[in-house]
């Protein structure tokens, strides 16, 4: 690799609503799979589709629910890195900033579930890429998402010093050490949004409750997603008035496939908070994304439009989310 500053300037005249900053995947998924392959064997799904995924799923999720979306990661100069550009550079209000580096080879991952959940197999890099490799100079966004990993660089830092909201995720630790290294690193973000199992595992807790307050002594909301068993917030006492403890029941669909629904949900909470929602019906906003986009194969590939959750809403018959349905019908501009 290159020699360059680990932390691109920023470019106060380039402004975005949403800046993705990761790594993406091609995403080769399966669905309708009983059960996994046995040595000697062979299964078959029901259904497959290759689509962008990893930080992909976080950005085109962004960019169809309107916000104007910039998107920083590697891909290799190889055949999935084209098929992962063609594809990202289809969507509208997203900007792709994805250079193919010479040697890196694009990270694959092979998913495979039942609709209620997925097991997945990845070949990648685990450790990314310095961010001033992929660009020397970033857009100045209102929000960002990161996801943190152990021996990743603090980029983000200057998003926040000049007013960007920094969401973060953690990812799962395959090696199983869920480093403290990426807790300490949270003192710099806003909004912490992982799993169930993540949680757990990085509070050293037994339930999501706990977890969740357990979080908040590193950063000041924490998120946890619980696939169909909902979704439960909590914050650190200095922004709990603004953001009380919440546990919301599941969105209830057909699921197919809900390989990136994490990442869904966590772009709908941004967009969400920058259109201005109230605590509650952002994370309601967030659960319907997140819902629609299980209803087919892939986080990217399945993630609604703003027109679809307000349909969705709006056909609802639970009150709160006719009232988001009411309040997006209200704003000519969303993002304004």
């Amino acid at each position: 690799m290159s020699s360059v500053p680990a932390a691109p300037a920023i470019d106060p005249a380039d402004r975005v609503d949403v800046l993705v900053v990761g790594t993406v995947f091609l995403d080769v998924i399966f669905s309708g799979v009983a059960a996994a392959p046995e040595p000697g064997t062979e299964t078959w799904a029901t259904e497959s589709v290759l689509c962008p995924g990893g930080i992909a799923n976080n950005a085109v999720a962004a960019a169809r629910l309107g916000a104007a979306t910039c998107l920083v990661a590697p891909v290799g100069p190889d055949p999935a890195g084209d098929f992962l550009l063609r594809s990202l550079r289809g969507e509208a209000h997203l900007d792709v900033r994805v250079p193919a580096l010479p040697g890196v080879r694009t990270p694959v991952t092979a998913a495979f579930g039942n609709g209620a959940d997925r097991a997945m197999i990845s070949h990648g890099r685990l450790d990314p890429v310095p961010v001033g490799e992929l660009a020397p100079r970033l857009p100045q966004a209102r929000a960002c998402f990161v996801s943190l990993q152990p021996g990743g660089d603090d980029w983000f830092a200057a998003q926040r010093a000049g007013g960007a909201r920094v969401y973060a995720g953690v990812g799962y630790d395959e090696r199983h050490d869920w480093s403290g290294e990426v807790l300490g690193r949270l003192a710099g973000v806003d909004a912490l949004v992982l799993n169930e199992i993540e949680a757990l595992a990085y509070s050293g807790r037994d339930d999501v409750p706990s977890a969740a307050a357990a979080l908040t002594d590193h950063v000041e909301r924490v998120v946890v997603t619980c696939g169909r068993g909902g979704v439960h917030s909590a914050s650190a006492s200095a922004s709990a008035a603004a953001h009380p403890p919440l546990t919301l029941p599941g969105e209830r669909v057909a699921a197919v496939d809900a390989t990136g629904a994490g990442d869904v949900f966590t772009s709908g909470l941004m967009c969400a908070d920058l259109l201005g929602l109230p605590t509650e019906d952002a994370l309601r906003f967030a659960q319907v994304c997140a819902a629609l986009s299980v209803r087919g194969l892939g986080g990217a590939a399945s993630a609604p439009t703003l027109t679809d959750v307000r349909t969705w809403c709006r056909d609802s018959e639970v009150p709160g989310l006719r009232r988001i349905a009411a309040d997006l019908d209200a704003r000519p501009a969303p993002y304004s």
